[in-house]
């Protein structure tokens, strides 16, 4: 540790209150700052008082990680819809057929030129839904050289390929944001190690399983892939809260039946007819269809 002397005049006084105001060199990273007080004077003083005249200040220090963390979406299209009368095949050979591909990238930068604490990357995704219907389904997980992750059982689990093909079971359901959360419903999650941070990188591949939603109903939703970072050196650093978490969107949208049913129009006709009807007998109550006799005109007329 570097130790360098500061010296303060002070004037015949009682008690002086000063500042000292320190700046961290961020190249050395230390656990807390020690700071040295000795008080001395220019006359003669007894040895016996001098063991007061100085005193050790330790200060706890806790750096703030300098890390820039972002996630990218990559899709063919800004969001995945389901078209009328959509059709799937009844068996899977090979994952290309699961549904779109959805590529999320999440990267960790360092910003400033100084150490970084191990991090932990948490991706968290939907994974069934109520009725165990498949959602998302993940198909490839690949990082930087400095990062490990420990996704292996959750890649391709089922193990589609053309030598197992998977049969699909669908159940029908209703579906929403709420149903395809994972706020109160179990998702699957994995974790990434990161010991040090320098541009690490972690790509995660999903394949959305589309014959679910081509059988269930609703109208749009949106599920959500959630990452955290984690600090594990908690003693030495801390992470702001912009860098804690990042939300991923993916969009499923079902068209619209064409056309109007034919229940609805006659039905529309109807209650257009029963309106009019009412209209009709209103006036007719009002008088307004009440034609005044000749006869009440030439009286009106001599009157006039």
């Amino acid at each position: 540790m570097d130790f360098r002397p500061l010296m303060c005049l002070l004037v015949l006084s009682l008690q002086e209150v000063f500042k000292i105001l320190f700046e961290v060199n961020p190249a050395h990273i230390w656990k807390e700052i020690q700071i040295n007080v000795t008080a001395t004077s220019d006359s003669d003083e007894v040895n016996s008082t001098l063991f007061d005249n100085s005193v050790k200040i330790s200060i706890p220090v806790k750096y703030e990680a300098g890390l820039r963390f972002t996630a990218d979406r990559h899709m063919k299209e800004d969001h995945i819809i389901v078209k009328e009368g959509e059709q799937h095949p009844r068996v899977f050979n090979g994952t290309s057929v699961i549904g779109e591909e959805v590529k999320i990238s999440y990267t960790i930068n360092r910003d400033v030129d100084m150490a970084t604490p191990p991090l932990k990357l948490r991706v968290k995704y939907p994974y069934l839904s109520p009725r165990e219907n498949i959602l998302l389904y993940l198909t490839h997980v690949t990082s930087s050289q400095d990062v490990r992750c420990h996704a292996g059982h959750l890649i391709n689990p089922l193990k589609i390929n053309h030598n197992n093909v998977h049969t699909l079971n669908l159940k029908k359901e209703t579906l929403s944001d709420f149903l395809v959360g994972c706020k109160d419903h179990p998702c699957e999650s994995f974790d990434c190690s990161i010991p040090h941070v320098n541009n690490s990188q972690v790509n995660v591949t999903f394949r959305v399983w589309k014959p679910t939603f081509i059988k269930a109903e609703f109208t749009s939703l949106h599920m959500i892939v959630h990452a955290t970072l984690e600090n594990q050196n908690t003693d030495l650093f801390m992470l702001s809260t912009a860098n804690h978490a990042r939300d991923v969107k993916i969009q499923v949208s079902k068209e619209a039946l064409g056309g109007i049913p034919l229940w609805i129009i006659i039905v529309s006709i109807l209650i257009g007819l029963l309106i009019l009807a009412l209209v009709i007998f209103a006036l007719w109550k009002a008088g307004f269809f009440k034609r005044k006799s000749m006869e009440d005109m030439e009286k009106e007329d001599m009157k006039n």
